[in-house]
């Protein structure tokens, strides 16, 4: 399905979903590790113009255990008062965002990450385009996650034990490097710049 990478990136966004559990401690789902191997082997191969790089997967299933471990708790219209946010989940979700492909081989999943994520120059044609747009789709895919997260580090006494503030400031970092430019994207943008001036 040819789907433009930030509609793509909004369906992968809304699937990673099925990977989490709100019930669990660490809010990932009994099936994580089924539903990761059949998003990666089987779906993302064939949905948009040009695959979402590994680091998108890992942002966009970090966005949804954020969104399961926060619900009702923190960072919301409504806080709960005198809800902490839980460690264990705070931890994973960092170590997922921090490093998926990491991740994903400590789940011993059959995915051939590096024959599913290379990005061929070939291929896409323009790979600033498709990266910028990947760029923009995290951005929009992710605000309840920068967000809520400024607003528990804002709050930190109220909604984070003392163990749980090293993960979270990793998984802030972590969200925050995710949306930004490379340097390459960067310096292809300049070089435009200066073309077109």
């Amino acid at each position: 399905w040819p789907f433009h990478t930030i509609i793509a990136a909004k369906v992968f966004s809304q699937l990673w979903r099925t990977a989490t559990d709100e019930e669990a401690e660490d809010r990932l789902s009994l099936d994580a590790p089924v539903v990761a191997a059949a998003l990666l082997s089987g779906l993302h191969p064939h949905l948009g113009t040009v695959p979402l790089q590994l680091e998108t997967h890992g942002v966009l299933l970090a966005q949804q255990l954020w969104l399961a471990l926060s619900s009702g708790k923190c960072c919301g219209a409504t806080p709960s008062v005198g809800l902490s946010l839980p460690t264990k989940a705070l931890s994973v979700a960092a170590d997922v965002l921090s490093d998926f492909s990491r991740w994903l081989q400590d789940q011993e999943l059959p995915v051939n990450t590096a024959a599913f994520f290379a990005r061929k120059e070939a291929e896409t044609g323009n790979v600033y385009g498709e990266e910028a747009a990947e760029i923009i789709a995290r951005r929009l895919l992710t605000v309840e996650l920068r967000d809520g997260l400024v607003q528990a580090l804002t709050d930190y006494r109220r909604h984070l034990e003392p163990e749980a503030f090293p993960p979270t400031l990793q998984l802030w970092k972590g969200s925050q490097r995710a949306v930004q430019r490379s340097e390459l994207l960067v310096q292809a943008t300049s070089a435009e710049d200066v073309a077109s001036a």
